[in-house]
């Protein structure tokens, strides 16, 4: 049986402040308040777009590394039919 991971949560721990009290919290005027921020990343946009999907048996392949229920590696079959290609 594979054991895939689960989305990455942030702990309960840390989102007891609200929003509105975190951003001002966090806020202040300073050095680098005229840096514009750099365009997302495409690679990081693989778990937003799981994180919108609404369908109920997706799988998130996008981050993470993939263990059996015994804890060991478990490698996709398609890598490791790609891999054995490189190596002939």
């Amino acid at each position: 049986m594979l054991s895939l991971p689960l989305s990455l949560t942030m702990p309960a721990a840390l989102t007891t402040v609200a929003p509105s009290a975190m951003s001002a919290a966090v806020k202040a005027p300073g050095f680098f308040d005229g840096v514009t921020l750099a365009p997302s990343d495409p690679i990081l946009g693989v778990n937003e777009a799981y994180l919108a999907d609404e369908f109920p048996g997706k799988i998130s392949l996008g981050v993470g590394a993939y263990r059996t229920e015994k804890g060991l590696p478990y490698v996709l079959p398609v890598v490791k039919r790609v891999e054995q290609q490189i190596v002939r």
